[in-house]
């Protein structure tokens, strides 16, 4: 009867809510019988492995069934003992993320004391699940060519290929904006696009879990795959690497012959190729250097009690360019991009005591880069500052993860974690944007000092808006209980709560545009967060609702000089403006071209 109201009450509690659990362990189950394949009660099965802290044991039931909860992903090996029956050994037993294997053993009476240790291939299929599920291994992925992050190795699933111009991962035909993407059991997925919102290089893996299709209801927000994310883990062994990776001009074949549109001729088409001529008879290549150097150190702070794995791998690249400018021959000069990426990881994992483990997982993709590239083909502003521009894109992830085993048919994991991302935008709008999308060479009365190649810019396109703050936040937290009940026949009841939010914190200062007065503002792609108009002092709020994105920016003039016709069509035209509601009034003129 006490366990009849203990099993009803752990239904009640575990029943308030549903299901969305990320999976971060595996299962072992079996049957244990003698040498005529009666059940055999009373056996203890052991399991041991590197990723295991300790071990975990269980004892076969009436029917001889066992099951082992809530494994840690990696190689393990059972050891089944009953007294008067050898003991059995089974090794080179497979935990995958999320799967049940079933892994018998047949116990012998024994004569004498010894052991029986059984080697051989470790099952594949999962014998509860009917996902189609890709589980890619620290071992699969370093014997296998692909890219430097995770999303390389995805198309191993079938199904998956890398849509350019789908932008980014298909999982079966679906959109890259229908996948989902999580690291240590947190939401990765950008709010905005889909793909995933942080780079997690091999060096931090231990696996790569790839549902392509066949999943559970849990994962109700994709319509098309989930890749989930297992970083690596320290050990009862310290173990350390170095890294470093080099590639750049050197390493590089000569870049194609690019074909062009002469900058002062639009009937005249042209070839050039890269070489060392002078400029323009040919382009300079840009001297390129990409380094990847760091390292990674794993082991234990108490032994199988406190384990360690840190990582860190910065990447520095430089491009270097020879520019020049057609309307300007003596401000040529050598321009430098340089980008810098520190990607850092660390892992804590722990175990209190024999039933509690806790794990804490903190991942850094933070990405910046200085100085824009003038163009090749000379189109570009002298009087540009090319070193000033740049931007910074914070990224970071942290989660913990708490497992309790409270028996052999019962357990318990909570999870809570934070993915924070920003857009900051160093330089914006100086003034009004123009732009000539032919030249001006053949205008009537044009000062010479106003002649401009096709192609001509004041500044930038990107700098027509500053993206002060850009900021995706999201918090997630679960509490998932699992309960394993005979019922004519076995059932699993695995109910779950989670709470979620995420949201976008934004600000944005009054920018001074001649010609409107209260701030100029450019639409952007629909996005989850508002922005709020602008007012005398930078402002911030947070919305959880759905909303246009509006960022701060500058009004342009696109000179199209069709034969001889003068015109300036300005963006800030009442189509431009559709959907804001903080728009100016609209504004049309007409000027001579060569004032452009």
């Amino acid at each position: 009867m006490k366990r009849f109201l203990a099993i009803a009450g752990a239904i009640l509690f575990l029943g308030t809510g549903w299901l969305l659990a990320q999976e971060q362990t595996g299962e072992l189950i079996g049957n244990v019988t003698d040498d005529e394949d009666s059940p055999l009660p009373g056996v203890t099965v052991e399991a041991t492995s590197p990723a295991l802290i300790g071990s975990r044991s269980t004892v076969t039931d009436a029917n001889g069934r066992y099951r082992l909860i809530s494994l840690p992903p990696g190689t393990y090996k059972l050891v089944f003992q009953l007294p008067g029956f050898q003991t059995l050994n089974r090794e080179g037993i497979d935990v995958r993320l999320g799967r049940t294997f079933q892994v018998n053993g047949r116990l012998q009476q024994a004569t004498m004391e010894e052991e029986i240790t059984v080697v051989g291939q470790s099952p594949v299929v999962d014998v509860k699940k009917s996902a189609s599920t890709l589980d890619i291994t620290k071992e699969m992925f370093t014997r296998l060519p692909k890219g430097r992050d995770f999303i390389s190795a995805v198309t191993l699933a079938a199904g998956a290929t890398d849509e350019n111009v789908g932008g980014g991962l298909s999982m079966d035909g679906a959109s890259s904006s229908e996948n989902m993407f999580f690291a240590d059991g947190m939401d990765i997925t950008n709010m905005y696009t889909g793909a995933s919102n942080q780079n997690v290089y091999f060096e931090f893996i231990d696996e790569v879990q790839v549902k392509s299709s066949g999943y559970a209801a849990e994962y109700g927000g994709s319509m098309g795959g989930v890749i989930n994310v297992l970083t690596r883990a320290g050990g009862n062994e310290y173990s350390g690497e170095l890294l470093l990776y080099y590639n750049g001009s050197a390493t590089n074949g000569t870049p194609r012959p690019s074909l062009r549109i002469n900058p002062y001729d639009r009937g005249l088409a042209e070839y050039l190729e890269y070489g060392d001529d002078p400029w323009p008879a040919q382009y300079q290549e840009d001297n390129r250097h990409n380094y990847e150097f760091g390292f990674g150190l794993g082991g234990y702070v108490i032994k199988d009690r406190l384990w360690f794995f840190a990582s860190y791998l910065p990447t520095y690249r430089k491009t270097s360019r020879d520019a020049h400018f057609l309307t300007d021959r003596t401000a040529d000069a050598t321009y430098d991009q340089e980008r810098w990426y520190h990607r850092a990881n660390i892992k804590l994992t722990g175990q209190p005591f024999s039933k509690l483990r806790i794990t804490g997982s903190f991942l850094n993709d933070f990405y910046n880069w200085r100085g824009r590239l003038p163009a090749m083909d000379g189109s570009s502003n002298p009087e540009y500052d090319w070193g000033a521009d740049g931007f910074d894109f914070p990224n970071i992830t942290g989660s913990l993860r708490a497992d309790f085993i409270a028996s052999d048919d019962m357990f318990f994991s909570a999870m809570a974690g934070y993915h924070r991302t920003n857009t900051q935008q160093l330089v914006g709008p100086e003034g009004p944007r123009y732009y000539f999308d032919y030249s001006n060479i053949d205008v009537p009365g044009v000062d010479p000092a106003l002649v401009r190649p096709r192609y001509w810019y004041n500044y930038p396109s990107a700098a027509r808006y500053q993206t002060l703050r850009d900021i995706q936040n999201r918090w997630m937290g679960t509490v998932d209980g699992t309960l394993f009940v005979d019922l004519a026949g076995e059932h699993e009841w695995m109910p779950d709560f989670r709470s979620s939010a995420w949201g976008k914190m934004c600000s944005m200062p009054r920018l001074s545009i001649p010609g409107i007065s209260t701030g100029a503002r450019t639409t952007s792609r629909p996005a989850w967060g508002w922005c709020p108009p602008p007012s005398a002092t930078p402002k911030s709020t947070i919305l959880w609702v759905p909303w246009p994105r509006w960022r701060a920016g500058a009004p342009r003039s696109i000179c199209r000089i069709p034969g001889r016709s003068r015109t300036t069509s300005p963006s800030t035209s009442a189509s431009a403006w559709r959907g804001n509601p903080f728009r100016p009034s609209a504004m049309s003129r007409s000027t001579p071209a060569w004032m452009c």
